[in-house]
């Protein structure tokens, strides 16, 4: 009776299990595969009634999956509980989902049964798939970074890493997963990588550093960037480190330094003084010359910003030329004078703390300096210390307008300002001119010598200087002739002053003390108006003319120039007649090229030739260049004059392969755009090497429109042509704007070299001048030489080259033999 009892109390128990049980259980025939019972979660979870499913066959809710589970409960070593056995199973709509099955084979109402117990995975799997996409798609993410990436576990082992990780140490992932790094790399670099690793896990965080690495047979250079992460719990799991391959950004390091480091010795040698700065405006570079130059070394230079770099020239910090690079500076002290070529700044500036204070003139360069993209990362300034060249500039420029033994103003300044007197009468500013000579100076000269006549010529200067007006100009234009310039006077007036001159010297008894002896002696002065109707060299002619008179009619004379009718008429006739024959010349062809040679001193050979030219007359008679050019300029011919001369010399220079021609351009040309374009056209076309052709401007045509002349040079000398500055010497004033034109050679003016063997202040000139010129880095040619003794002058002087009737008169054909 208590067994009953107990059996009936373990039923109820398993009963109530049964059907609350949260997982399916069901029954099953083994032969027929019909479903005997079912628990109510069976119903629920998958749809049915439960009328419905235990008159169903099992295979119509696991449908062919059965077959799997009947074999794996049948072939279970332990037939009582098969392990859990993931499968599918249909609900009543037809749903298929994931289940987890355990099952056994049992005797059930003496049938042959099979028990399953099946709980729905459906959820779990789903998040499992999606646990496996995210991985894939992380996998797949790292796999598409271009750096090597890896991740360890706690214990050093590798569990993961991307493509380019695989690549860089030459190992499938399977061969690396479950590895250290001791199984894949060298030791040495083994224990660097525990040793950082192990730096890293002891303190989280980020952990970078450099390392030279031996990987897949190759050495490299990288960034290792290692960091710590965590699990769920919020504790260290792994690591995740990422390298970063700067193999090649070494090697393109050193060799960048390897081309700073040349730079920097070449700029440490160049013999000018020379500073770089960087984009912060911090010196990088200081040379030896600069050192030299403003005795600070560059250890106290290197480095160091706020411009510094202006305390050595002017005691304070200060922007120099170089800085002038960088926008949004309006503190710069202005430069006098300022030029820009290209990118590069040129000035000049006077520098008052050089030479121990007593100042420097400086003239810089300063360039920027850019990278690869273009963006401003410094700049470079070179100074040089022109002090010399300046005081010798001035030296040139006094001696060239100054007369050497008085001190007065010379026969160039006399025409420079006889030029202005022109230009001011033109606007209603008459003036005059007195051209005053000594009677019978040659008495002193012959019976004292000249010393004593150079004294009684300094005495007379200051007498002629006293009794004149502050504004009025008196100047010695050679030997005992002096001039004397009334501007804004009348002709009443310069009469007056002439007649007071005169009157005064004749009064005056000059003595001298070396020789205890007085003199009285007279002069004839001729006067000219200038009403601005004729330029400064006839006013000369004329006052001249006028002097001449004055001697003429017994000397101790005032005369002013007449001129006559007929001599006006003579005229006007002369350059209507000139005028025309240049017009029937162009047609005609009457103009004639000669050729004169150049010759190089130091070798004794010709140069190159300078190309003149005349003009054949109706009578077939040669006509000068000084005769018909003056006119051609003033009548608008001269463009068309210097075209004919263009193409004629390109002509002879096709015909002859080894010859170099110069070619002179007029002046009023400078302005004519149309004449230079037709050069450059003309040129190219001749197929000519340019380098074979140069062209010749004077100093004072350049100097009246120095952008056109600039302009003209440059696009020339861009051509390959070469250029010289003609009659050098003579427009003194323009010195300064030498610098500016970047001629190749200066020509000095005859007037110099005529009587250089015996004039010794144009002596002095010609060395100043050829002196200067080196210094700028330009050759000199000297004009009008006639002798051999002024050759050899010449070549002591290292004067370049020489032209004259010495080597050679203009001739029609260049010379065939030297």
């Amino acid at each position: 009776m208590l067994n009953n009892r107990h059996l009936s109390d373990q039923e109820h128990y398993y009963r109530i299990i049964y059907e609350n049980t949260p997982a399916g259980i069901l029954i099953y025939e083994l032969n027929t595969h019909n479903v005997l019972t079912a628990n109510p979660y069976v119903c629920s979870w998958l749809g049915y009634n439960p009328d419905d499913i235990t008159n169903n066959k099992i295979d119509r809710i696991f449908g062919p999956y059965i077959h799997e589970i009947e074999m794996a409960v049948l072939t279970s070593i332990n037939q009582a509980l098969l392990s859990v056995k993931e499968s599918k199973c249909y609900k009543n709509d037809g749903t298929l989902i994931d289940v987890a099955v355990t099952g056994i084979n049992l005797n059930f109402y003496n049938k042959n049964c099979i028990l399953i117990f099946a709980r729905d995975i459906s959820m779990r799997k789903k998040a499992e798939k999606e646990l496996q996409s995210h991985a894939h798609f992380l996998q797949k993410l790292i796999d598409t970074i271009p750096n090597p990436i890896f991740y360890k576990g706690l214990d050093g082992r590798y569990i993961g890493c991307n493509f380019e990780f695989e690549k860089f140490i030459g190992l499938k992932k399977e061969q690396i997963i479950g590895k250290s790094a001791c199984d894949i790399a060298p030791p040495d670099m083994a224990d660097i990588y525990k040793e950082s690793d192990k730096t890293l896990l002891s303190k989280p965080g980020d952990y970078l550093y450099e390392a030279s690495v031996y990987a897949n047979g190759t050495n490299h250079d990288v960034i290792f960037h290692k960091a710590t992460y965590l699990n769920n719990d919020n504790e260290i799991a792994g690591l995740v480190g990422v390298i970063i391959d700067i193999t090649q950004r070494k090697k393109a390091e050193k060799v960048l330094q390897a081309a700073q480091q040349q730079l920097l010795d070449i700029i440490e040698s160049l013999p000018d003084p020379t500073f770089v700065i960087d984009q912060h405006k911090k010196v990088i570079a200081w040379n030896l010359a600069i050192e030299k130059m403003t005795g600070i070394k560059k250890e106290e230079m290197l480095g160091k910003g706020n411009y510094c770099y202006g305390i050595p020239f002017y005691g304070y910090p200060r922007p120099l030329l170089c800085d002038f690079f960088w926008p949004g500076n309006k503190d710069y002290p202005p430069y006098q004078k300022l030029k820009k070529e290209g990118n590069t700044l040129i000035a000049e500036e006077y520098v008052p703390a050089l030479n121990n204070g007593k100042g420097a003139y400086l003239w810089a360069t300063a360039s920027p300096l850019f990278d690869g993209k273009g963006r401003l990362v410094g700049a470079i300034e070179t100074l040089r210390d022109i002090t010399e060249q300046n005081r010798m500039k001035e030296q040139l420029q006094y001696l060239a307008t100054h007369d050497s033994l008085t001190g007065i103003p010379n026969r160039y300044s006399l025409l420079e300002n006889l030029r202005r007197a022109v230009a001011k009468a033109k606007r209603g500013q008459i003036s005059a001119l007195l051209l005053i000579d000594l009677d019978n100076f040659k008495l002193i000269n012959d019976t004292l010598g000249h010393p004593s006549g150079d004294d009684y010529l300094i005495t007379l200067t200051s007498i002629l200087k006293s009794n004149l007006r502050e504004g009025d100009l008196l100047a010695r234009l050679g030997g005992d002739e002096f001039a004397v310039l009334l501007e804004g006077t009348t002709e009443e007036e310069a009469k007056t002053v002439a007649e007071k001159l005169r009157s005064i010297i004749e009064e005056s008894e000059l003595c001298l003390v070396t020789h205890k002896t007085c003199f009285n002696l007279t002069i004839s002065i001729g006067v000219t108006m200038i009403d601005g109707t004729i330029d400064a060299p006839k006013i000369l002619s004329y006052a001249d003319s006028a002097l001449y008179t004055a001697k003429k009619a017994g000397r101790n004379k005032v005369s002013f120039y007449q001129q006559s009718p007929d001599q006006l008429n003579h005229k006007v006739t002369e350059t209507h007649y000139l005028v025309n024959l240049i017009k029937h010349g162009l047609k005609e062809d009457r103009f004639i090229p000669m050729f004169q040679p150049i010759y190089e001193l130091k070798n004794n050979k010709i140069s190159h030739y300078e190309v003149l030219i005349r003009l054949k007359d109706n009578q077939g008679q040669l006509i000068l260049p000084g005769r018909f050019i003056h006119v051609a300029e003033r009548f608008g011919l001269i463009a068309q004059i210097d075209r004919w001369v263009v193409e004629a010399s390109l002509s002879t220079l096709k015909k002859y392969s080894q010859l170099k021609l110069f070619i002179n351009i007029s002046g009023i040309s400078l302005s004519d755009e149309s004449l230079l374009e037709f050069i450059e056209e003309k040129v190219h076309q001749s197929g000519i090497n340019p380098e074979r052709l140069g062209f010749e401007i004077t100093e004072n045509s350049a100097v009246r429109d120095l952008v056109r002349a600039e302009n003209w040079i440059r696009r020339l000398k861009k051509l390959g042509c070469r250029f010289a500055l003609d009659d050098f010497g003579i427009g003194f004033s323009s010195f300064y704007y030498l610098r500016y034109l970047p001629v190749d050679l200066l020509k000095i003016d005859g007037s110099f070299i005529q009587n250089l063997d015996e004039d010794s202040t144009n002596l002095a000139l010609v060395q100043a001048i050829n002196n200067v010129a080196q210094s700028l880095g330009k050759k000199t040619i000297a004009e009008f030489v006639e002798n051999e003794s002024i050759v050899r002058i010449l070549t002591n002087l290292d004067i370049d080259y020489g032209q004259g009737y010495y080597f050679g008169k203009p001739e029609p054909y260049p010379m065939s033999k030297v």
